[in-house]
């Protein structure tokens, strides 16, 4: 559900508040068949099928109050923003096997409770300072508490569960990010832009309580941007730029396996840097709408999903690392399909070439 209240004290003068409420829960097996080829050591093939009996549940609210207020009629404003949101999540994995082989495989179970909270606040500031020039400025406070456990357990033949300790972690991360900016807009007859300047401080804690460890890191960078666009007649030229910070899902820091057989898993990564990237842009619009981009992006620490094999065993396991860099150079073109009568939309081409380094 959500409920949204707005309250105009005066007319310069607004409150407001809204809230969010999901509880979702989900039932489901799902099959996973897996062929091993053995026949250097047997004279048959050997597959498994895995039954996973997924019992998982989860509930998200939010509190957002506001207030905003228009300082003038030209434009001026200051806006205060406040945000509470707290996610609780149960989730429970059983997984069954056989095999043609007839062999016992122990039963897995695992049970993921997990708890975030996060809260976040923001205070904005515009001011018109003619016709020409605008002037937007901010600050920004997030704080970010994750609490997860994860009880890994095994059954030999139906015997009672028992805790797998090399599997079973409890993991604790908290991330505090303080940031400000400062942005100047223009806008004067056929020429606009904007330029943009931002800093951010972070710290960041991951805590195995588990295996007694952590790991800890702090960001300190300036990030800016800018835009210059030109109106030709019924087209804009646009070229941008941009330094941005991506950082990790939260879920992918978690050092949890999560099995989807008894040869393939995923797992989390603690040691996962956030992305830093650098994009560059041109844009070509008719009337207003971007029908053709071209883009070149460059990204250190960039963040990609591998697969990878255990080099002692046949395991094979998914997860998020850095590689060196990335780059990607892509183009787009997109045009209106209202040109021909009776037509509506877009029909378009993307091309995209990436490159990785690690």
């Amino acid at each position: 559900g959500n409920v949204r209240i707005d309250w105009d004290a005066t007319d310069r003068h607004r409150i407001g508040i809204e809230t969010k409420y999901y509880n979702n829960s989900n039932q489901r097996v799902q099959t996973n068949e897996t062929n091993v080829d053995l026949n250097d050591v047997l004279s048959q093939d050997y597959s498994l099928d895995t039954d996973n009996d997924i019992d998982r549940s989860w509930t998200y609210l939010a509190v957002n109050p506001y207030y905003v207020f228009d300082i003038d009629t030209a434009g001026q404003k200051l806006e205060f923003d406040v945000n509470f949101a707290k996610y609780d999540r149960e989730s429970t994995n059983t997984l069954s096997t056989t095999n043609t082989l007839n062999s016992d495989i122990d039963a897995q179970r695992y049970t993921q409770p997990g708890l975030s909270n996060i809260f976040a606040t923001s205070l904005d500031y515009t001011k018109p300072l003619n016709s020409i020039f605008e002037i937007k400025t901010g600050l920004k406070y997030s704080n970010a508490d994750l609490d997860n456990d994860l009880v890994s357990e095994f059954s030999k033949n139906g015997s009672p569960w028992k805790n797998d300790l090399n599997q079973s972690n409890h993991y604790l991360f908290g991330e505090t990010i303080y940031a400000g900016y400062g942005k100047l807009l223009f806008n004067s007859g056929d020429w606009s832009g904007t330029a943009g300047l931002r800093y951010e401080n972070s710290e960041s804690v991951g805590e195995s309580l588990t295996i007694d460890s952590t790991q800890t890191r702090t960001i300190s960078k300036l990030f800016p941007s800018f835009s210059l666009s030109r109106k030709l007649g019924v087209l804009t030229t646009t070229v941008s730029y941009s330094y941005r910070i991506d950082r990790p899902r939260y879920s992918s820091l978690n050092p949890f396996v999560y099995y989807l057989d008894p040869f393939t898993y995923e797992q989390g990564n603690p040691n996962i840097r956030p992305e830093l990237t650098h994009s560059t842009k041109f844009t070509l619009s008719y009337e207003g709408q971007p029908f053709f981009n071209v883009e070149y992006k460059r990204s250190n620490d960039a963040i990609v999903e591998v697969t990878s094999q255990e080099s002692n065993s046949e395991e094979a396991f998914k997860t998020d690392v850095n590689f060196d860099n990335r780059t990607q150079l892509s183009a787009s073109l997109f045009l209106p399909l209202s040109v021909i009568p009776g037509l509506d939309g877009y029909v378009g081409t993307i091309v995209s070439n990436n490159k990785f380094n690690s």
